[in-house]
């Protein structure tokens, strides 16, 4: 659809940076990134985030000075989790399932980062083959594609 292909390229270079930030591999305490609510909106709507404890669609607006929190956890057993804040609420991402996490804090709704990974996943492809099916047709007309990636 089209309100997809306007999601998945408007969320795609963010989508990236957290991706990579948000690994294992990445081996720093934080990042901090900043953006503007037109940033937000496309992140929000590609992370499918609901409110975690009402399952209400986040898909209003993002006020001013808000804020898209991403916490990284890894358990006893080695496995790594995450909680999702926006403007300090709990965040349910797609279809992840959410758990409480003792550990983190007494309401800490927890979700696996493979769910967080996999759901961004899912979008930077998306913007990837949009990007290719861009590339092509405007390559046959001779002007020079919009999209760059690797």
């Amino acid at each position: 659809t089209r309100e997809g292909d306007f999601t998945a390229l408007s969320a795609y270079s963010l989508l990236k940076e957290m991706q990579a930030s948000i690994s294992p591999s990445h081996g720093k305490k934080a990042t901090i990134m900043l953006g503007h609510d037109t940033t937000l909106m496309p992140l929000l709507s590609a992370l499918e985030a609901k409110q975690a404890d009402t399952a209400v669609e986040l898909n209003h607006w993002p006020p001013i000075g808000s804020a898209f929190v991403v916490e990284t956890y890894k358990d006893l057993n080695g496995q790594l989790w995450c909680q999702v804040l926006f403007n300090g609420q709990r965040v349910a991402v797609g279809d992840a399932i959410m758990r409480r996490a003792s550990t983190v804090g007494d309401d800490a709704l927890v979700c696996r980062l493979e769910a967080l990974q996999y759901q961004m996943q899912k979008w930077i492809d998306a913007a990837h083959a949009l990007g290719e099916k861009e590339t092509r047709c405007l390559n046959r007309s001779g002007k020079r594609a919009f999209f760059s990636g690797p």
